[in-house]
């Protein structure tokens, strides 16, 4: 029987990406959701300030993964990465941040990166990430960063084409100026298929190198 991974995730936007992730690079994983709904609208009410109250209920959702039977538990929502550095110390399986993988190949990819996301904390959140990790393994990187907050409140309404054009041009517009692109949240990975093939080498997103990554330690 194959492993289970439990998904938590604090935007029901995450969860189709990260589970197409799962059936094109890991079809044997079997795979349960955990979702709440709430968790980044309150945290963007709250202007991006995760709260105790956050941080504990998104805890709970990380230790009913491990309750349900999971093999490991991976977050999804990168703007909850900053509390979540600890969390391992609450589970006995092992424990993923959403985008501790994509942040690592990007900068194993070049010194520019370019960040695209579609919320305010996603891109302050990933830039902080991505700076402190290259400090650590003594690397220089530069970090051009690129908001399409219109693609986000296009997705929440519906207009999957509205999102992944907003993405897509924001790609075409970065694609020249750094090493690589790292799409920095879950609900972005949807615009893979539709970046055209000459640039799409250097684009990397978070379920595709989260998958990839919870693979090798899992098997």
């Amino acid at each position: 029987m194959g492993k289970t991974v439990a998904l938590v995730h604090a935007t029901p936007l995450a969860v189709e990406p990260i589970n197409d992730a799962f059936r094109e690079l890991y079809p044997d994983c079997v795979v349960k959701n955990i979702l709440d709904d709430s968790l980044l609208i309150d945290l963007q009410e709250n202007n991006g300030e995760i709260t105790a109250q956050l941080r504990e209920r998104l805890a709970a959702l990380v230790k009913y993964g491990e309750d349900c039977g999971a093999d490991a538990v991976l977050l999804t929502c990168s703007s909850y990465s900053p509390c979540a550095s600890d969390f391992q110390d609450l589970v006995s399986v092992p424990f993923f941040r959403a985008d501790d993988a994509l942040l690592e190949t990007a900068i194993d990819s070049g010194s520019t990166v370019g960040l695209i996301a579609t919320v305010p904390s996603a891109v302050e959140t990933a830039t902080i990430e991505l700076e402190a990790l290259a400090k650590a393994r003594g690397s220089n990187i530069v970090v051009v960063s690129s908001l399409c907050e219109e693609a986000f409140i296009a997705l929440k309404r519906g207009d999957g084409e509205a999102h992944d054009l907003a993405v897509v041009a924001a790609v075409m517009e970065l694609v020249d100026q750094v090493d690589v692109i790292a799409l920095a949240q879950y609900s972005i990975a949807r615009v893979i298929s539709r970046i055209p093939k000459t640039v799409a080498g250097k684009v990397i997103s978070s379920p595709h190198a989260g998958v990839q990554r919870l693979k090798q330690v899992l098997e």
